[in-house]
């Protein structure tokens, strides 16, 4: 536990560096996809308004990565829009988005559903369309007030990124299908964190006290 104990502050100690380095941690809803993001990185959104035990420094809910391996042609932006969702250039659902292709957009929905008992409301939330068998548009339809409460949620958490270059405080050392490893170029010490999940204790996605937290983070 006590080795456990290190990692996750060293973890946090490293965060607070990457948001002096990068100039402070950003938010979707003033991003755009014509600045300057790298094509490989790391993102970590923290949580509005929680803070870790002891301290002002806000907690962790979700760590994910974006083309650490070769070849990828996206940017990490292309990750982080599906995050953000849709525009107010959508047609029929504007400031809405798609929870089925993001897997975070999915997880803050639940954590809604589950503080304010939606579940009835919205019974597909986590189906794949695949297993619906009902028309797509009136799935849709149902399912775009939370989707626009997803959007609204995830674009006011700042965010932190690290590019995946050995010239940054967080480097991605190993990845496969579950797990990235990173290590800390600074110390050459290595942390295992989830691949697009948690880091260590880091905290779960919810909504206000919604889902479990997990300790010592």
């Amino acid at each position: 536990m006590m080795a456990r104990h290190e990692d996750v502050e060293r973890f946090y100690e490293l965060l607070e560096e990457l948001e002096q380095r990068v100039g402070g941690a950003r938010k979707l809803k003033n991003c755009t996809g014509y600045m300057d993001w790298p094509e490989r990185g790391v993102y970590f959104f923290l949580e509005p308004g929680e803070t870790r035990e002891s301290t002002d420094q806000l907690r962790v809910t979700r760590v994910g990565t974006h083309a650490v391996s070769a070849g990828s042609s996206t940017s990490l932006w292309d990750r982080l829009k599906r995050h953000y969702g849709t525009g107010n250039g959508s047609s029929h659902h504007p400031h809405g988005g798609a929870h089925r292709g993001s897997v975070y957009r999915k997880r803050v929905g639940e954590a809604i559903i589950e503080k304010h008992e939606l579940q009835d409301d919205y019974p597909s939330w986590n189906d794949r369309w695949s297993t619906i068998d009902r028309e797509r548009f009136k799935v849709r339809d149902e399912e775009y007030i939370l989707e626009r409460r997803v959007s609204t949620y995830i674009r006011d958490q700042p965010f932190l990124w690290s590019t995946s270059t050995t010239n940054r405080v967080l480097v991605v050392t190993e990845q496969s299908s579950s797990r990235i490893r990173l290590r800390c170029s600074a110390t050459s010490t290595s942390n295992r964190l989830t691949h697009e999940g948690t880091a260590g204790s880091v905290s779960t996605v919810r909504v206000g006290k919604s889902a479990n937290q997990a300790s010592g983070m």
